[in-house]
């Protein structure tokens, strides 16, 4: 079996993220959505609570049998690495013989910057999703060179995933710009606005 993992700051998780999730499931048959709680790569000041961002999370999954939020990560209180990540999913769930990191083509082209990349590639495979500035020619490219250096085993899903941007949905609440309402699951922006986040 496989259990693809799907990582992010989720603040707040929007409907890009599950779109993305809905997709990994063609490849696996669980997913698990892992808030991080200090990614390395981010001003942690400017990180909503973590748990705000997780129990949002869990609101916008209630229904999803095979989408699951896990605070894996959450519980280090710690920076936040994949590798570490990985081999703790690996240890606590045996049942599962492969695990699938899934990433937009932006992380893609970061891969080699994180750390342990080397054995990151060892535990896990990949499924990219297309983003705006990555050409699907640059998108192959780079994907074989990861597999020539690194024995990488890359999926590259073409299918469309709406451009959607956490940093827009909170800059638009601040202003009480409600057009960013279709970004969002109605319970998580419902949530949202009754009590006053990102306010």
């Amino acid at each position: 079996m496989k259990l693809g993992i799907l990582g992010a700051t989720f603040d707040p998780v929007h409907k890009a993220h599950l779109q993305m999730a809905k997709y990994a499931l063609d490849y696996c048959e669980y997913v698990l959505l892992t808030p991080c709680t200090k990614p390395p790569h981010k001003d942690h000041d400017s990180i909503t609570e973590d748990s705000i961002r997780y129990m949002l999370l869990c609101l916008a999954l209630d229904g999803y049998e095979r989408l699951i939020a896990s605070d894996i990560e959450l519980k280090r209180k710690t920076t936040t690495y994949t590798i570490d990540t990985l081999r703790q999913v690996k240890e606590e769930y045996p049942a599962f013989d492969e695990i699938v990191y899934i990433i937009g083509a932006d992380t893609l082209f970061q891969l080699t910057t994180w750390k342990e990349h080397e054995e990151v590639f060892k535990l896990c495979s990949f499924l990219v999703f297309e983003r705006e500035g990555f050409t699907r020619k640059q998108i192959h490219e780079r994907i074989d060179i990861l597999k020539k250096d690194y024995n990488a085993n890359i999926i590259f899903d073409i299918r469309s995933v709406s451009e959607i941007s956490s940093s827009v949905i909170r800059k638009a609440i601040v202003e009480g710009d409600d057009s960013i309402e279709w970004m969002l699951d109605k319970r998580v922006y419902r949530y949202i606005k009754e009590n006053g986040i990102y306010k």
